[in-house]
């Protein structure tokens, strides 16, 4: 079973990520990080393309036409591809695997920098598709804040900020994207989650792992 994470940068995904996985632990799951996974493998990246066009057909050409140059992001969505591969060839030795750098979410970012919206709903159908989707979705500001604090005092932190403030309509329209594609996966038939900043994380987190383990 995978569990895919998604959210802005900064709204807390790999934090959601790293309690969800402690929860499930205290409530009997096995559970993996993808990128622990990928790691382990060490896959040519030969193979992961070869692997993914596979599964996938055409999906990273209808990325690349999705972002046009946004190279960062296509890059990411490289590292995604990997971790995705990687993760599936050994889903089955886990109840679950879990990812917070997954298409959803590099999806949402190219489009926001590329074709728009209406681009991303029509590419979500193809995207490779979690069993359980968590939207981490927090304000704007919180993410920010949250993403800058991150950084060392000084130029890093001063360079993050300018980095965040330049990308600003960015993270906006993503935002939008990931709420969208939170309701279209639930049409799918993908359990979808919801957390945000309005109920503490670790309840949340505790209330999600526990339903998963009485299913």
């Amino acid at each position: 079973m995978i569990v895919e994470f998604a959210g802005i940068s900064g709204s807390g995904k790999t934090t959601a990520l790293k309690k969800f996985i402690r929860a499930s632990r205290k409530n009997g799951l096995r559970i993996s990080k993808f990128h622990r996974v990928a790691r382990e493998l060490d896959l040519p990246q030969h193979q992961v393309d070869i692997s993914f066009e596979a599964k996938f057909p055409g999906l990273q050409r209808k990325l690349q036409t999705l972002g046009k140059n946004t190279a960062y992001e296509l890059n990411n969505a490289a590292i995604a591809r990997t971790v995705w591969v990687a993760g599936t060839q050994r889903v089955k030795q886990h109840t679950l695997s879990a990812i917070d750098e997954g298409f959803v979410h590099r999806a949402a970012y190219i489009a926001a920098a590329g074709l728009g919206k209406e681009a991303f709903l029509d590419i979500l159908p193809s995207l490779p598709r979690p069993d359980i989707l968590i939207h981490v979705d927090v304000p704007l500001e919180v993410a920010r804040e949250r993403y800058i604090s991150r950084k060392p005092e000084g130029r890093k932190r001063q360079r993050a900020e300018n980095l965040y403030q330049a990308r600003s309509e960015d993270h906006q329209r993503a935002q939008s994207y990931l709420t969208a594609a939170r309701h279209r996966f639930a049409d799918f038939g993908v359990t979808t989650f919801l957390l945000d900043n309005t109920v503490e994380l670790d309840t949340q987190i505790s209330r999600i792992a526990k339903s998963m383990s009485e299913q």
